[in-house]
């Protein structure tokens, strides 16, 4: 009976007590008794058994009303669209389902992509055009999720970036639906570029500094950054260390196990490996000293090296930053300064402003040995002859002959030179040189001298 029209449906009771009568007249007035009480029978029979359709037919339709309420109120709920897509075999296109995220992206009612999806992709913009309608026909082909980035232009010309994610399946009708949801990630993608920018940038600052080494790593010591002044001092390339070594590459091992050493009684704890390098750094300071870098050709270079924490915003320790400067040439050119403010550039032997200090210092020390000191003043007779007959370069090697004569007398060391401890000698100037006696009498110290020549 439920496959006939709802039409005839309807009135079929009334149809079925009408053909009963019709019949028993025709058979005779007995037969028209028995025809009526079967026929109300029948009649409220159908009546019954129709209610029943009808109020199965109603709870039904209730049901998938409140399923398809409980599905818009869901979807309204979720970021994006969520929807179905269906793409029919002559390749029209429309969403049988569109929650009504719809509206903000895309700025379209499901109503109006309900029968006809042209006027949604003609808001995908032109360049995305081609790649989206590849990727549709992929999925179609393959079976395979729908996953795919791409511009629209919506609320004018506002553009968006989109991310749709969808699972195809075959219908009967030989069309294709897919299930799927979209969302918009602009601010994703927007915060991602910047990322990249900002990437680039410090890349290319760190890059340009081409006089400072820039090293970083992550938390396991592995070199991630090596910038070109780190190439330049080193002459490493970034490709051969960078996700392959650790800092104690280009360290002396000789001075990374002193400073541990230093470290273990500072700190009372086994210190080793990279944590000498940035242990300052992991307590919050700043580690900032000179270090020996090893370079590849195995040149030795000084170096002054800062290593800071790499935090991510939330205050967390992701790597290890470490900025060095050559100062090889730096600190060749302090001593070199600190050399010819003290000594005699051409004997070697202290100036006379060193020489005077020295004494200042020993006549107001506090030990009295320091302060018992003789001085011996010498003046080498006719040396202007020499310059004056042989030439300046002989007087210079003879000054030089004497100022070997006289650090051999006063026995002084390179560390007494550095410290000005014990005897020493001085050139005063031109031919005058002073010899600077601790203890003894000045008696004692000429015998001595004169034996010496």
């Amino acid at each position: 009976m439920n496959s006939l029209p709802k039409q005839i449906q309807s009135v079929l009771p009334e149809l079925t007590v009408l053909g009963l009568f019709v019949s028993c007249w025709w058979l005779g007035a007995n037969w028209l008794f028995f025809a009526t009480l079967i026929s109300l029978g029948i009649f409220f029979v159908l009546r019954y058994r129709q209610g029943q359709d009808d109020l199965a037919r109603n709870e039904l339709l209730q049901q998938l009303a409140a399923a398809n309420d409980r599905l818009t109120r869901i979807g309204a709920q979720v970021p994006g669209v969520v929807y179905q897509f269906q793409r029919n075999p002559n390749g029209s296109t429309c969403f049988p389902y569109a929650s009504e995220g719809i509206r903000e992206v895309f700025g379209l009612s499901p109503n109006d992509v309900r029968q006809d999806a042209t006027c949604l992709f003609d808001r995908i913009h032109a360049e995305d055009q081609a790649a989206v309608q590849t990727a549709i026909r992929d999925s179609q082909t393959r079976l395979t999720p729908w996953k795919q980035e791409f511009r629209v232009r919506c609320h004018g010309d506002e553009l968006r970036w989109l991310y749709v994610h969808a699972m195809p399946c075959y219908l009967p009708s030989s069309a294709t639906l897919w299930h799927g949801y979209l969302c918009d990630i602009t601010e994703r993608r927007e915060a991602k570029l910047e990322a990249e920018r900002t990437g680039a940038r410090l890349e290319a600052v760190f890059n340009a500094a081409t006089e400072v080494s820039i090293i970083a790593t992550d938390l396991d010591g592995t070199i991630r950054l090596f910038n070109s002044g780190a190439e330049k001092l080193l002459g490493y390339t970034a490709e051969e260390v960078v996700g392959k070594h650790t800092p104690e590459l280009i360290h002396l091992k000789s001075e990374v196990d002193a400073q541990a050493r230093i470290y273990q009684a500072e700190l009372g704890v086994e210190v080793a490996g990279l944590d000498v390098f940035v242990e300052s750094a992991r307590l919050g300071a700043l580690a900032v000293r000179e270090w020996t870098y090893v370079c590849k050709n195995g040149e030795h270079k000084t170096v002054r090296l800062q290593v800071t924490n790499v935090c991510n915003k939330a205050g967390q320790v992701e790597g290890l930053l470490g900025i060095a400067a050559d100062v090889t040439e730096l600190n060749q050119s302090q001593r070199e300064l600190v050399v010819s403010a003290k000594f005699d550039k051409l004997t070697g032997l202290l100036n006379r402003h060193a020489l005077l200090d020295v004494v200042d210092q020993r006549l107001h020390s506090d030990e009295p040995s320091e302060r018992d000191l003789s001085v011996m003043f010498l003046d080498f007779d006719r040396f202007k002859i020499v310059n004056d007959s042989l030439g300046h370069d002989v007087g210079d090697q003879l000054l030089v002959a004497i100022g070997q004569r006289l650090s051999q007398f006063v026995g002084m060391s390179e560390q007494q030179d550095q410290h000005f401890q014990g005897d020493l000698a001085a050139r005063f100037g031109g031919d005058e040189f002073i010899l600077l006696l601790r203890g003894g009498t000045m008696q004692h110290g000429i015998d001595t001298y004169t034996a010496c020549l």
